[in-house]
């Protein structure tokens, strides 16, 4: 088991949402292609922050644990594929 394995957020939700509030997340190349082909706006999940629920939890993945996360925004729905990846220190958005 890997050192940050042993530090799990207590609030994983909170953590990630602070993370986005503090500007403490990194967008992965995959997950802006996605985005961009799906026309969906980085503004609109950084501002439907509040509106995030944890859907599924991957504490387990090969790398860092991973939630995957869902958001409303103006009446549009995300999720799915969109995962949330915790560090020690922030966030890393990847699909």
């Amino acid at each position: 088991m890997t050192a940050a394995r042993n530090h799990f957020p207590a609030d994983p939700l909170a953590f990630i949402q602070r993370c986005v509030l503090d500007s403490r997340i990194v967008w992965t190349y995959h997950v802006n292609m996605r985005l961009r082909n799906r026309s969906i706006s980085r503004k609109s999940i950084l501002d439907s922050v509040h509106a995030y629920e944890i859907i599924e939890s991957y504490t387990d993945d090969k790398y860092l644990p991973s939630y995957l996360i869902y958001t409303e925004y103006a009446g549009e729905y995300y999720g799915t594929s969109d995962l949330m990846h915790y560090r020690a220190h922030g966030c890393v958005v990847s699909s």
